[in-house]
């Protein structure tokens, strides 16, 4: 704030351009991950539908409860460990300012919730 009070009305004018930009930027990717997170969400379910009714680690009972093969069951697991993992990371990434690294604020946040 102190830093404001030596700057002009134009610089003023601009940077809170430049943030509502930003704003609005991230108001879009917010948009575009709620999006990725319903669909998700979906394919989470119906994955769920199938889980739930085998028991834990189980994947022949799984592949044949689905009309899939083991190895299928595997890759849509993998498939879909990998997809959250790209979704998390990318909403990490969304909340960071320019220059800011992704693999520390990924540190600190295991760290804040004690992994």
């Amino acid at each position: 704030m102190a830093q404001d009070k030596n700057k002009t009305k134009a610089q003023l004018i601009t940077e809170t351009e430049e943030l509502r930009q930003r704003l609005a930027k991230l108001d879009g990717a917010d948009r575009d991950l709620k999006r990725a997170e319903e669909a998700l969400r979906k394919r989470e379910e119906e994955l769920d539908v199938i889980f739930d009714s085998v028991p834990a680690r189980h994947p022949p009972r799984v592949s044949a409860d689905c009309w899939m093969s083991e190895g299928a069951v595997k890759v849509a697991v993998h498939r879909l460990r990998r997809r959250y993992r790209d979704l998390l990371l990318d909403g990490i990434a969304q909340t960071l300012a320019e220059g800011e690294s992704l693999d520390e604020e990924l540190h600190y946040l295991l760290s804040a919730i004690g992994t």
